[in-house]
């Protein structure tokens, strides 16, 4: 754990808050997964050892400073990529009640960092300073994302997210506080970062879960309609105006959501409830309708409940000796009832 802090050479700001919040997702990954101390470092050393190697494959050539190398050749998403975004969105209303709401544009080739950095490197410093200034709030940010590559652009992030509604200040921050703190020269060039943020005031439902699906659309719009699945896809989806490639693959991972619905995220929601997916339901509407908001809305119930239950329990049995027993016993009958429970719950009405 201490190889996070090993002193560097130069020192700077940017590091130094780079390394803390390496060590606060180290930490909080052991939170919520309880895993041995051994086993969560050999778990972050091999993923660094990853990352390193990915961004050594495509790390920019000394005659091209400012370029990630790319071919520029037409490229897509999987099938099987755009059902796990798809699934992720869905996961997101079902689990927190929000809507995505903004999207966020980085076009990497418009600036140069100091310390070169492939983009999904880049990208991931971004998410998470991002998620530690979401954290703690009952409204936290959501994102999901696609590593692209534009013949005109160069390499690019597709980012959809759900950002609340007390982060109006993401566009400022993202280019004053944090590329200001990584990149070459004074000033970043406006078309670096584009952040478009659909909030209206107070809009209707419907209005909301249409920006939600045309900004999920935009991000799974990816796929090969040449291809006959990926093009019954699209059609399953709606994706009648979004139907455009990515470029050729530029990172290790190319797709990716944040940790709050990712799938680690939905094991544990599936404690309470299993998450459903409309790719299961065999109803077209499922992809369109909404019935992710009314789930929301029992799931939250159910929730509220087991929560209810397990400060009864710790009020009752508050410095007893019992109460780890208590507690285990009522997680074991908890997950016992869950066949009650899916009985009564709305599904894809």
């Amino acid at each position: 754990m201490l190889e996070i802090w090993r002193p560097e050479l130069i020192e700077t700001r940017a590091s130094l808050l780079l390394r803390a919040s390496q060590f606060e997702e180290l930490l909080s990954a052991g939170v919520s997964e309880g895993a041995a101390p051994e086993t969560l470092v050999r778990g972050w050393a091999a993923k660094r050892r990853r990352s390193a190697d990915a961004a050594a494959r495509i790390a920019p050539t000394r005659s091209e400073p400012q370029r990630v190398v790319a071919h520029a050749e037409a490229g897509f998403l999987g099938v099987e990529d755009v059902v796990k975004l798809w699934n992720a969105a869905s996961f997101m209303v079902q689990n927190y009640g929000v809507l995505l709401n903004s999207r966020i544009v980085i076009r990497h080739d418009d600036f140069a960092l100091k310390n070169e950095k492939a983009p999904a490197a880049f990208i991931t410093d971004l998410f998470r300073e991002l998620r530690i200034r979401s954290s703690g709030a009952e409204d936290q940010a959501h994102w999901l994302y696609v590593h692209g590559y534009s013949q005109v652009d160069g390499p690019i992030t597709d980012i959809v997210a759900h950002l609340p509604d007390y982060r109006t200040d993401v566009d400022s921050w993202i280019r004053d506080k944090f590329l200001a703190r990584r990149v070459i020269g004074r000033e970043v060039a406006r078309s670096a970062v584009e952040v478009s943020r659909f909030v209206r005031e107070n809009p209707s439902r419907n209005q909301a879960w249409k920006r939600h699906l045309t900004l999920i659309r935009l991000l799974c719009g990816s796929l090969d309609k040449s291809d006959p699945e990926g093009a019954r896809l699209l059609g399953l989806l709606g994706n009648r105006r979004f139907s455009h490639s990515i470029g050729s693959k530029v990172t290790a991972q190319q797709r990716g959501v944040s940790r709050g619905i990712d799938v680690g995220a939905r094991r544990l929601a599936a404690s309470d409830l299993s998450v459903l997916s409309a790719f299961k339901s065999g109803k077209l509407g499922a992809f369109h309708s909404g019935w992710e908001l009314e789930e929301y809305q029992y799931r939250r119930k159910i929730k509220s409940l087991r929560i209810a239950l397990e400060e009864e329990l710790r009020r009752e049995y508050k410095g007893s000796w019992s109460l780890d027993a208590r507690l285990a016993t009522f997680k074991r009958s908890w997950q016992e009832a869950a066949p009650a429970r899916e009985r009564d719950r709305p599904r894809f009405s």
